[in-house]
C-alpha cells in the first residue's frame, strides 16, 4: 500500500537514521520511530531498553510518550507511526490504544530473523488459547471491602476523560451487556494482533478462525520445529526491540 502522504519515504529515513545513531552512538538496539500527525512530526525516538533500563521502552513506545507529553493528551487519534522495524505486540497495542490510525515499517520480521530481530514471537504467543501459551494468564478474582474498584472509577471516568481528552471516551455508547464488555474488545485485538493486521475485520459478530502456519510467515514454520534451546528470542536479553 503506497503511503497518501508525499514525505512519507523522508519520515520512515528519519526513523533509520534515528536508529542507526542509536546502533553506534551508544551501542544497543537498531530501532527508530516518528509520529506524525497531520503533516507534523509529534516525535523522534529510538529504543532506549538498555539506557533506561526499562523493558518497555521501545522506540515506538518512547514515540507515543513523547507525543503525548508534547501536546498534553493521550489522544493521538489520526497519527502516522514510522519505524525502522516491525513493530512488536507491545507497541501494536499502544499505538491502537493510543489512537494510531496506520503504521509503516521498513524491515520486516524476515529481515530481523538472522540477526535475532524479530518480533513475531510475542504474535504468536498471543495466538495461541490461553491454556497453550507459555507464560499462563489466569483469573484471580479477589475484590476488597467497600466500594468496587471499578464503580469507584466509573464514578470520576467522565470528568476526568474530557479533561485528559481520552481516546476512549469517544469510542461508542458503553456496552449493552457485561459479555460485550468483557470478551468483544479483547478478541477483537487478539485476532488483529495474531494476524499482524492480516485479518482486520471486525469480529464482533463471528467467531474468529485460527490462523494456519503458512499465514504467520516462514519464521513461524522454524520456530514450530524449534527447540526450547534453539529459539533466538528466548536467548535474547529483550525480546526484541523497540
Amino acid at each position: 500500500m503506497k503511503p497518501a502522504d508525499p514525505n512519507a519515504e523522508k519520515y520512515m529515513l528519519d526513523a533509520i537514521r534515528a536508529a542507526m545513531t542509536n546502533v553506534r552512538e551508544r551501542k544497543t538496539w537498531p530501532f527508530g520511530a516518528v509520529l506524525v500527525r497531520g503533516g507534523k512530526v509529534l516525535a523522534t525516538s529510538v529504543n532506549e531498553v538498555d539506557a533506561l533500563c526499562d523493558p518497555s521502552a521501545h522506540a515506538e513506545m518512547q514515540a507515543i510518550r513523547a507525543a503525548a507529553k508534547a501536546q498534553g493528551s493521550t489522544d493521538l487519534s489520526g497519527a502516522t507511526v514510522y519505524a525502522s522495524g516491525d513493530p512488536c505486540s507491545m507497541c501494536f497495542t499502544a499505538m491502537y490504544l493510543a489512537g494510531v490510525k496506520e503504521v509503516y515499517y521498513s524491515y520486516s520480521n524476515q529481515d530481523g530473523v538472522p540477526y535475532d530481530l524479530s518480533a513475531e514471537r510475542g504474535y504468536i504467543e498471543i495466538g495461541r488459547p490461553l491454556d497453550r501459551r507459555e507464560m499462563p494468564l489466569l483469573s484471580l478474582p479477589v475484590r476488597d471491602t467497600g466500594e468496587d474498584l471499578y464503580e469507584a472509577w466509573q464514578n470520576v471516568a467522565p470528568s476526568a476523560c474530557r479533561r485528559r481528552r481520552c481516546p476512549r471516551a469517544n469510542r461508542g455508547q458503553r456496552p449493552e451487556t457485561p459479555r460485550e464488555a468483557t470478551t468483544a474488545p479483547s478478541r477483537h485485538l487478539r485476532k488483529a494482533m495474531a494476524s499482524h493486521l492480516k485479518h482486520a475485520e471486525c469480529p464482533y459478530n463471528r467467531r474468529p478462525r485460527r490462523l494456519r502456519s503458512e499465514e504467520l510467515g516462514p519464521s513461524f514454520k522454524k520456530w514450530r520445529t524449534s527447540t526450547p534451546s534453539r529459539l533466538p528470542c528466548i536467548r535474547s536479553r529483550c525480546v526484541r526491540n523497540g
